[in-house]
Formats: structure tokens, sequence, C-alpha cells
């Protein structure tokens, strides 16, 4: 069967055809395997699977709700889940919400319209993702969540593939007091989109590291969207503002390095130890060079990987785990040679 692998970027307005209606923690696995250059050859069993949920995928359409398929981690995803559907054999449809809630609902409606088969879902925020969730489940089509959870009250019974995000916030955190020690220091942080699970738990990771302990304190958030520009101009906000900066930790690399820009044109970065989230090649690069102090990783292609296999699985009525988590790790110079970023 000829295999078939299309990407659509949608913009879908509500029209007649559509339907009426407008991160327990679990602790993180070591190291990642997959992201390290010394990865193992895949073994004889794991390509037998494939070959077998190819088979029994084959022809099924499955659409991805993203509201983020302009972000640089999202495009390192969307290459490896591509690449994982023409593996198995199934047609992958990217929907664009361009980080719209009401965006992403008729998104859905428009997918269970035209019939797909499974959808992977990414909510732009914590919320909006109620409403989703359920629509698509009383239209009985398979659904995983990824990248980042649903709200609680619909998630417990959906599978979902991701990374634990409070606790890469609480790594960034066990970083920061490493770089400050018993002195303490101030801290601003930079977070990704309001509401939405990644920056939530992010935050409340790295809050729950630092808070309490003696002499630290959190004098600065801001909300950068996942956007490097944005990001250097919040910096530039805090450097304006704050005299004394200790430490920056930032949702995800790309904001980390414009966090790094701006402290660098300020002639502050020397006094500052900037923190990310995601392992990119800028980031690394800059852990590499001195400019940052670590990140945390987040595989991109490990993600979307996992996520095309568990709605082939799901489709085929197999029994997963409620959540298939990633691997995460400190990065610091010390092993940052270990890793080559992957967005």
């Amino acid at each position: 069967m000829k295999k078939v692998v299309s990407i659509l970027l949608v913009v879908v307005l509500c029209g007649a055809f559509m339907l009426a209606g407008c991160a327990p923690q679990q602790a993180a696995p070591a190291a990642s395997e997959a992201a390290k250059e010394s990865a193992a050859a895949p073994q004889e069993s794991a390509a037998a699977k494939a070959d077998d949920s190819a088979a029994a995928a084959g022809g099924k359409r499955v659409a991805f709700i993203n509201p983020f398929v302009s972000s640089p981690y999202m495009a390192a995803y969307v290459t490896a889940a591509m690449a994982k559907a023409d593996e198995l054999g199934i047609e992958l449809t990217m929907m664009d919400a361009e980080g719209n809630s009401q965006k992403a609902y008729d998104l859905a409606q428009s997918a269970i319209g035209q019939k797909y088969d499974g959808i992977m879902l990414l909510s732009p925020d914590t919320k909006s993702s109620i409403s989703i969730v359920k629509m698509i489940e009383k239209a009985g089509i398979p659904l995983i969540i990824t990248n980042a959870k649903a709200d609680e009250s619909v998630q417990k019974d959906l599978t979902y593939v991701g990374a634990d995000l409070e606790k890469q916030g609480e790594m960034a955190g066990e970083m920061a007091l490493e770089v400050m020690g018993e002195k303490g220091g101030k801290i601003c942080i930079i977070e990704g989109p309001g509401g939405h699970d990644a920056a939530l738990s992010r935050s409340a990771g790295f809050k729950k590291a630092v808070e309490g302990k003696p002499g630290v304190e959190i004098i600065g958030v801001q909300q950068a969207d996942w956007d490097r520009a944005i990001a250097m101009q919040k910096m530039d906000d805090f450097l304006v503002q704050f005299p004394e900066i200790d430490v920056v930790f930032c949702h995800d690399d790309n904001m980390a390095i414009g966090a790094v820009e701006a402290a660098k044109a300020a002639g502050r970065l020397k006094d500052i130890t900037v923190l990310g989230v995601g392992a990119s090649i800028d980031g690394l690069a800059a852990i590499k060079s001195g400019e940052m102090f670590g990140t945390v990783l987040q595989a991109p292609g490990e993600e979307g990987s996992k996520s095309v296999q568990a709605i082939v699985d799901t489709m085929d009525g197999k029994t997963l785990d409620k959540w298939i988590v990633l691997d995460c790790d400190k990065i610091t110079k010390e092993n940052v040679d270990e890793y080559k970023g992957e967005w």
C-alpha cells in the first residue's frame, strides 16, 4: 500500500458543516539515550513491531491539532512525527490552531466532520482542553494528548505522551541553587504562554525547588510565549527594573537565548546565570561557550515519534500506559558534549 504523508496548515472558520457548540507526578527517567550521539542501533524486535503496526494502521488518517506549529521545537517534533507516520503507513495532517483556543475547538469539529480515524491534541491552554476533549470523545474518535497535559478532569482517561514538566522546572531550580550557593540570590522567570501546562508546571516545579531557601527571592515573572524576540524584550525590562539579578530561568532554550542576548547587550551577562529547557542547538552551544549555565533535556524527535506510535496503538485498540514519559536530564558544561540538539 502506498504510504502517504501530508502536512496541511489549516485555517478553519465555524460554518454550517461543523458540529454545534462552541503536568500524580512521576519520577523522570535517567539521561536520554535517544538524544545522545551514541544511541544504540534499532533491534530486530523493534523493527518487527513497527511492521505489525504498519499493517494494522495502513491507510488511516490522523489529525494533529497543534497551536504552536511555528515554534522551533515543534518544527523538529513535526519532522519526527511525519517520519513515524510514513513508517507506519498513516496519513498525518497538521492542523494549525495558531495559539487560539477557539480555533483549536473549530479544528476539532472539522476533524470530526471529516471522519478522521484518530486525533492527536496539543491544546493551547489547559482550560480550553476540556470542551475539545469532551467533543472528540463524544464523537467516538480515538484520541491521545501530546506535549502538554489536558485539564485533569479529562486527562485521567487518556494517554499523555510528554515530559514530566514539573520535574523539568524542579531540575532547573536545583541548578539555580547550585549556582547561587548558600548566599541565595535574586531570580527572574520568563514563562511560556499563560495557562499552558508547560508554563504552569515548569514554574511550579522551579518554585518548589527554590522557594523557602535562605536568601532566595523571585523578583520578577514575565510571559514570552516561546518567542525569542519577546523574551529579549522582557529581559530588557528586567534589566531596567532590577539593578541586581543573579539567575534567569526561561521555560525554553529559545527564550533563554533571547535573555542571553539582552543581558549581553546591556553588559550584564557576566553577572547573570541563564537557565533553559529543551537542549536546543543554540542552547547547547551557549552552554559550551559559557553564556548559559544549563538546560533540561526534552527531545522533540522522541516526543513526535512516540506520539504517533501511541495514536496508532490507540486506534488499534491496544491498552497503553496513561503517561508515556519522555527522558529528561540536567545538562551543563560537565556533560553537554553527550547531547546533540535537534531544534
